[in-house]
């Protein structure tokens, strides 16, 4: 299909098949939804007309709707008015909503579209020059609509980063980037007009909104959409459309597959026929060789084929995609030296699996675009055995930021020292290339450089997870904090729902399991209950913003252990037994004074008055963290002077 735009590619399907059903919807109760061509060429040019009675091209719309068709036809409604859209999550409190008003800050929002469901809701949250309710009886209708002149060139909408580096950062994509990683996607994943997509993926963000939402309309396919919340209660839901619609192409991040293994029963499985799975594609987080495995293993009965498995990689700068594994083959992985790796050479291990570590190959990049692993110091291509940064370019590459501060980093616009080619993408992501295969190994600024060795944190959350049954999946951040000017690791671990063991032996587990694979002691290790661990929109850990929640206190903690609590205790305890001349132990008087000396430091710390602080009282309670702890251990030893 050759367009300009997303808009002509609706209308050159209105025209050819105006009846075809591109959407359904599965409604939470069981009910389907659908939505063809004609309807949503019909509603998108009442929302555009309405629009466009107070937008001008080019303003920015707020679009606030939970997973649903409306939130469909509002997205195709700001295409057909030149109003650039900007999909974001509905918040459900105040605190959610706090990213919101800085997407909307950031983005100058002029307009917000929502639904009457959500609509008196929102409006408490946001004060939004003004709002269109898009299932309302709206003034305008489809006749009151003037073509918008769209090109290639138009800037389609914002695609919001999650923000796990700081502020988010709307990232311009055009239709010109869509229907080019469109088409890139559609040719790695062998997208026709026989192929039935199923996704259950939040579709405010690339994977769920162009891979999925978009991607079909490309080649005249069909998609089942789901919300979220109903495969995260129920897992079976994901797999019972595909074997129910006979979906051809669905996939997820890696947790969506160990959820599966974990939460579908047997009797479940007896109802589920999987054959007709084409393209598994896994991306948005490391993928796994256990999570692989198991899945196959679970499923293979089901007629699941591991040859399905598409691992993947991309990013909102690329608008989606940027490589992908082959069709009718096997994942590539590459089991390499782990020691080896930490210095950011690639070497095969050689020692029968012992210190190695399993890379999942991502496939080879799309056509029409060039991908260097390069040293992100010199901007020198690197060899193919040395781990480097990804950079990107082609069409798919985004415009940039909107409205980027001139003191923040940006990444587009970078050339190799060797050459004219570019300009790249600098994506921050670590890996290598090994026959046309990409790897990734991790995050450039999400390094822990512990005394000159490479560690990758997704390598120690894991570690951390698997090291007790009690602890939640997926659901830890590993990162370095700087502690007297030295780089130290800290652990933030999500507890299990269903958590009955005491932490004493959860902690003791997870420290000797890094201990023993990594050969380092953390300096912390915080045990937290589920849904504590920050991450973004797509799933991925906020390793940052976890690390800024920790340094200031604001991680919720259920257990706490501290590398250096074993030297806080003795300097404790020689500061209440500090002899007196004759070289007897304290008096009571002595003993008084060692308490107040001590509720004098706590009080300082805390900012408390010391006659709120009691002999019994515990540190953690009155509002002391981790980085606190530490500054009372020095001011217990200066105060006492105890060396």
């Amino acid at each position: 299909m050759n367009c300009e735009s997303l808009i002509e590619v609706v209308k050159q399907n209105v025209e050819v098949e105006p009846g075809r059903v591109p959407y359904r919807f599965l409604v939470d109760d069981g009910r389907e939804e659908s939505l063809s061509y004609a309807e949503l060429d019909n509603a998108a040019k009442i929302i555009a007309a309405n629009l466009r009675a107070g937008c001008r091209p080019g303003d920015r719309a707020l679009l606030l709707f939970h997973p649903g068709l409306e939130y469909i036809k509002a997205l195709f409604g700001c295409f057909y008015a030149g109003v650039v859209a900007v999909p974001v999550y509905p918040p459900t409190n105040q605190r959610n909503s706090e990213r919101i008003k800085l997407i909307a800050d950031n983005a100058g929002i002029s307009i917000a579209l929502t639904d009457s469901r959500l609509s008196d809701r929102m409006q408490q949250f946001f004060d939004t020059p003004d709002w269109l309710i898009v299932d309302k009886p709206l003034s305008l209708t489809a006749s009151d609509y003037s073509e918008y002149p769209c090109s290639a060139g138009s800037l389609a909408f914002l695609q919001y980063t999650s923000g796990s580096t700081g502020n988010p950062k709307g990232v311009m994509l055009s239709h010109g980037n869509l229907l080019h990683n469109a088409m890139m996607t559609a040719k790695a994943m062998n997208v026709n007009r026989s192929s039935v997509f199923v996704s259950w993926l939040p579709p405010y963000h690339d994977m769920g909104l162009i891979g999925t939402m978009l991607e079909p309309l490309l080649e005249s396919a069909e998609m089942v959409l789901m919300s979220p919340a109903a495969f995260v209660q129920r897992p079976y839901r994901w797999l019972k459309a595909i074997s129910d619609y006979r979906a051809t192409i669905s996939g997820g991040p890696n947790f969506a597959y160990d959820l599966c293994v974990q939460k579908i029963s047997e009797e479940q499985k007896s109802s589920l026929d999987l054959s007709c799975w084409q393209v598994a594609f896994n991306g948005s987080e490391p993928v796994r060789r256990e999570t692989l495995d198991a899945f196959v293993s679970a499923f293979e009965q089901c007629g699941f084929k591991r040859k399905a498995f598409h691992p993947c990689y991309g990013m909102a700068e690329t608008t989606l995609i940027v490589s992908g594994g082959g069709l009718e083959t096997e994942p590539v992985i590459k089991r390499i030296d782990a020691q080896a790796l930490e210095q950011n050479i690639v070497l095969p291990s050689s020692d029968g699996g012992k210190g190695g570590i399993d890379c999942v190959g991502c496939g080879c990049s799309m056509v029409d675009q060039g991908v260097l692993i390069v040293d992100p110091e010199t901007g020198v291509p690197c060899p193919p055995d040395r781990i480097g940064e990804i950079w990107v370019a082609g069409d798919s590459v985004a415009q940039g930021y909107w409205n980027l501060s001139e003191d923040e980093a940006n990444p587009f616009g970078a050339y190799p020292v060797d050459s004219d080619r570019g300009p790249f993408l600098r994506t921050g992501d670590l890996g290598f290339m090994d026959d046309g295969q990409l790897f990734i190994t991790g995050r450039l600024k999400d390094l822990i450089i512990l005394n000159g060795r490479n560690l990758y944190p997704q390598d120690i959350e894991r570690c951390s997870w698997k090291s007790h049954s009690s602890l939640r999946p997926n659901a830890t951040a590993a990162f370095s904090c700087v502690i007297e000017g030295v780089e130290e690791l800290v652990v933030v671990q999500e507890l299990g729902f269903r958590n009955k063991v005491g932490t004493e032996s959860i902690l003791s587990s997870v420290r000797r399991a890094i201990s023993e694979e990594f050969q380092v002691q953390p300096y912390a290790i915080v045990l937290t209950r589920p849904g504590n661990v920050p991450v973004t929109s797509s799933g991925k850990i906020r390793r940052r913003e976890c690390r800024r929640l920790y340094e200031s206190g604001n991680i919720k903690q259920e257990a706490l252990w501290l590398r250096d609590h074993d030297e806080f205790a003795e300097a404790f305890d020689s500061a209440i037994a500090v002899p007196d001349v004759e070289g007897k132990q304290n008096n009571v008087g002595m003993q008084n004074a060692v308490e107040a000396g001590l509720r004098r430091i706590w009080a300082e710390l805390l900012a408390l008055e010391t006659g709120a602080i009691g002999i019994d009282d515990n540190f953690f309670d009155l509002g002391g963290y981790s980085m606190l702890a530490v500054q009372l251990q020095r001011n217990i030893n200066k105060y006492f002077n105890v060396n």
